[in-house]
């Protein structure tokens, strides 16, 4: 289970007097009343009202790592499930390059001949050569699905294990909070956290972590294989990286107020149209259909200008990011194509650089709906962690 941060301190005083100990709410009516015959004055009570610390938004920002890191670490799961969705989600994509690197093989085959890479492996017919490549490239294809299939059923057996776990703890730990907290909060904000933010977190573990992984590894496995043929390519290669980790975290540094504007809109939303539905009955008996039609579509209004604002805002900064990439790999295919032409570098490996400049391409496709999908769950995982993490005195 997840551990809770909120701990429950109560005080008891041990070493008191008997005649000092607190007086039941009959023996001190009685006992005020026989004051009130004698005609003595009533002592003046005084109570001191004591509120509770809850903890606030702004300690839980401050956590040292990400807030999705840090449900996962508190998460009550397996550590073999975990350990095993992630090789699923390595191994795949390491297959996934393969069938790139195929494809250079057959071009290089068709173009060099006797001088190909599987020539000198032994392999000298141009025929053998491409139904080898064509076995494999088969092979690949076959193991590359069912390393899929696998993947995504243990991400998606591990996320719905999670949101439940999630949803359970902070189910018992609002069910012990104090009243006064639980005053200040309405219960469709709490109701929205408990399966919507636990539903976003959700879809993040069965869909995004497996790209994020997936996409690193391609990446570092490219970078390898540019460090391999060409130290040049990689060392230019690695230049543009500076750029675009500061330029990530400057994006998530803007974008996170807008995506807490989101999140308190649609609270809001969801607080009023909660109210509406509750009280219906005295919304007709005052005659009030229009009026709280009218607030209620300003409120949704709200929530979309909001919504379109925070996309639009995160699409712009993927668009960026995507050119930042595409610019850099034209960069390095256009010194490859004149270190080539200059003799530097043979075409065999030109030919078999060119596919993994496409699986990057290709990667990049869904970069602005994993970034959101990202800055949403993160959003989520610190409401939940707010809750989790209250605490109180009492």
């Amino acid at each position: 289970m997840i551990a809770f941060a909120g701990s429950y301190a109560v005080a008891k005083s041990s070493n008191k007097k008997s005649s000092n100990k607190k007086k039941s709410p009959a023996q001190l009516l009685t006992h005020q009343s026989k004051m009130a015959l004698n005609g003595q004055k009533l002592p003046r009570q005084t109570a001191t009202k004591t509120l509770p610390q809850y903890a606030s938004a702004s300690a839980v920002s401050q956590r040292p790592i990400n807030p999705i890191a840090h449900l996962l670490k508190m998460a009550n799961t397996k550590p073999r499930h975990l350990i095993v969705a992630v090789l699923a989600s390595v191994a795949a994509g390491f297959l996934e390059l393969l069938p790139m690197l195929l494809f250079g093989l057959v071009v290089q085959t068709a173009t060099l001949g006797r001088s190909s890479f599987l020539a000198r492996l032994g392999v000298v017919g141009l025929r053998s050569q491409l139904l080898l490549i064509g076995l494999a490239l088969a092979l690949t294809f076959g193991l590359a699905e069912l390393l899929d299939y696998v993947q995504r059923k243990k991400w998606r057996h591990l996320s719905r294990v999670i949101e439940h776990n999630m949803r359970v703890d902070i189910l018992a730990h609002v069910q012990h909070l104090d009243l006064a907290y639980l005053d200040s909060q309405s219960s469709d904000k709490l109701a929205h956290v408990i399966y919507d933010d636990t539903g976003l977190v959700d879809r993040f573990l069965e869909f995004g972590i497996n790209d994020l992984i997936r996409a690193t590894v391609l990446l570092v496995t490219i970078g390898i294989v540019f460090l391999i043929l060409s130290p040049l390519l990689a060392g230019f290669a690695v230049l543009i990286q500076p750029l675009l980790i500061w330029f990530v975290r400057t994006s998530q540094k803007r974008l996170a107020p807008r995506y807490r504007e989101l999140d308190e809109e649609t609270n809001r939303f969801h607080h009023l149209l909660a109210n509406n539905l509750a009280g219906l009955p005295t919304v007709k008996s005052f005659t009030a259909e229009d009026f709280e039609i009218e607030r209620t579509v300003k409120a949704s209004e709200a929530v979309r200008q909001t919504n379109v604002r925070a996309a639009d805002a995160s699409s712009a900064d993927t668009s960026l990011i995507r050119g930042l990439f595409s610019g850099s790999l034209s960069a390095i295919l256009t010194l490859t194509g004149l270190l080539v032409v200059s003799g530097a570098m043979p075409l065999s490996v030109f030919l078999v650089i060119i596919p993994f400049i496409g699986i990057i391409l290709l990667q990049m496709r869904n970069m602005d709906q994993n970034y959101d999908l990202y800055k949403r769950a993160t959003s989520a995982a610190e409401r939940i962690l707010q809750v989790l993490e209250t605490k109180s005195i009492f």
